[in-house]
């Protein structure tokens, strides 16, 4: 904790003790408790002292107070579940990664302990689905078909083409094709002309919730584009505009 200046010269001026001390220079940038503590011994001063050693204990609460949460980092992302099963129970679980003996209070080194929270969770879809962290329903289909057919599919399963219309359906949606790499996948959205609104099978529009993950320069609006595909620009997966005849892969959902 830094003292201004002033305030520390007039403590040095209090103790008209200067006869018999030697002089100390510190800067203002560079006075703390422990420059105080300095002080009161060189003038002989219990109250410099005092004050000096008050603010290096307050130093050090402060920063073990800061510090008491870095010994750990932060909790991973829940796992999916471990059981789809509408009629069954599972679990899902996190991790971190703590440093009890690390060589500081805010080092981050040494042995590394792993530690891991699990907590109960219920399937909820049908057997072939996956239960994503948020709890929801999704299915996705390797097999490329053009998008109409894409939500024929999924409607014969009792869903529609995945909507990301939230952050968590988005982050969820994200992870779960993440292997997929730079491929196009077909999710909910269609339009009747460039000029025409998005509209979705399920859920409401993502812009409603002021989601926005067009890839730059999209959508590109050239008049045959009216579907709506995700794919990996920049290390990161985007919303664009394609050809509703391309073929592509697809991931279904079930809602509620």
């Amino acid at each position: 904790m830094q003292l201004p200046f002033i305030f520390l010269f007039g403590f040095i001026l209090s103790t008209k003790q200067c006869s018999a001390a030697r002089l100390v220079s510190v800067t203002s940038t560079g006075a703390d408790g422990k420059s105080l503590v300095d002080l009161g011994n060189t003038f002989n001063s219990s109250m410099l002292k005092l004050v000096g050693h008050a603010f290096v204990n307050l130093d050090g609460n402060v920063k073990q107070q800061i510090c008491k949460n870095v010994k750990c980092a932060r909790w991973s992302s829940w796992s999916n579940c471990t059981t789809n099963s509408r009629i069954a129970f599972g679990y899902r679980k996190r991790t971190r990664r703590c440093w009890y003996s690390s060589s500081s209070e805010c080092a981050q080194d040494g042995l590394v302990t792993i530690e891991t929270d699990a907590k109960v969770c219920e399937g909820k879809c049908r057997g072939d689905y996956n239960v994503t962290a948020n709890n929801f329903c999704l299915k996705l289909h390797y097999n490329t078909t053009k998008r109409p057919e894409a939500e024929k599919q999924c409607q014969s399963e009792g869903g529609h083409l995945m909507n990301a219309d939230t952050k968590e359906r988005w982050s969820d949606l994200s992870a779960f094709i993440s292997h997929m790499g730079y491929k196009n996948i077909w999710i909910d959205g269609y339009r009747t002309s460039i000029k025409a609104p998005w509209t979705f099978a399920s859920g409401s529009n993502p812009k409603n919730q002021q989601l926005d993950f067009w890839y730059s320069g999209e959508p590109s609006n050239n008049e045959n584009e009216l579907c709506l595909a995700t794919d990996v620009r920049s290390g990161k997966r985007h919303w664009f505009d394609k050809s509703c005849k391309f073929k592509n892969s697809f991931v279904c959902e079930i809602r509620g």
